[in-house]
């Protein structure tokens, strides 16, 4: 469809994408730009509201909301730390695997917790190599078994599809916590749910899944995913919302700099290098 669009649109120079994903942009601009010379954009508009939204599925899952909401819906008063108990992140180590602005806006809002932070991102500058708290691709499963926290925030392309699988999970630990809010096959979705129904980790609050056209039951129920996720009781589910209110203007701050910039002949910001694909 975009595909389409764009190709007729025979004077067409620029793309902005108002937010963060552009997986699906991508190869339709790298075709084009056989003949042509489209740059595409990041706008960022939703990279404040969707580490917000992960900071949010952290802390109800360290603090074990989602059980605790169940057990008082079903009656069950004051359980105390027999079932449910909070694990503080004052004593827990928090990955950030991707360092974009989502995550640079979740670090940001860690450190008043006091979680010593690690960050785990495709290539290091000098100082970080020698930063112990700076992991690169090379050294995803220390870095998974380094944490206890797990925030996935990168971009999905053919080196990060299925990046996170049943090794790195179980390096996360029983008590490990993951988050995701990038893109679901960057998390092999079976490892995902098996590590979640064998309690190979605590639990995890997921915003983006797998099938985005699931059909609906004779209940008139979609289900995004493939495996049952909705039947366990320590994940948090979320319909990839992460970037809502869709209604705050400031939203769009970035995507108007780079429109003024393209409009003056300046040099542009967040350009998508098409090669590696963010």
């Amino acid at each position: 469809y975009f595909h389409e669009i764009y190709r007729k649109l025979k004077n067409l120079e620029l793309i902005v994408n108002p937010g963060v994903g552009v997986e699906r942009a991508v190869p339709i601009v790298k075709a084009l730009n056989k003949k042509r010379n489209i740059t595409l954009c990041n706008g960022h508009g939703h990279t404040y509201f969707t580490a917000q939204h992960a900071m949010a599925m952290l802390l109800s899952l360290s603090n074990q909301l989602h059980l605790h909401h169940d057990f008082m819906k079903k009656g069950h008063w004051r359980t105390g730390d027999k079932e449910g108990a909070s694990m503080p992140l004052k004593y827990r180590k928090t990955g950030l695997l991707g360092y974009g602005p989502v995550n640079q806006h979740l670090h940001k809002f860690l450190k008043p917790f006091g979680t010593e932070i690690f960050i785990l991102k495709n290539t290091l500058n000098k100082s970080q190599k020698k930063d112990p708290q700076f992991f690169d691709q090379s050294q995803l499963q220390t870095f998974c078994y380094a944490i206890d926290n797990l925030i996935v925030a990168l971009p999905l392309t053919d080196k990060t599809k299925g990046m996170i699988g049943k090794k790195e999970l179980n390096l996360l630990g029983k008590q490990g916590l993951l988050v995701t809010v990038a893109r679901g096959p960057i998390i092999k979705e079976k490892a995902l749910f098996n590590a979640l129904k064998k309690k190979k980790i605590a639990g995890a609050g997921i915003d983006v899944w797998y099938d985005y056209q699931a059909k609906a039951d004779k209940q008139g129920r979609r289900y995004p995913y493939h495996y049952p996720f909705h039947q366990l009781d320590n994940v948090l589910l979320s319909p990839h919302r992460g970037g809502s209110p869709m209604s705050d203007l400031k939203r769009w701050d970035e995507t108007l700099e780079i429109l003024n910039r393209f409009v003056k002949g300046k040099k542009l910001i967040n350009v998508i290098d098409l090669e590696r694909a963010y």
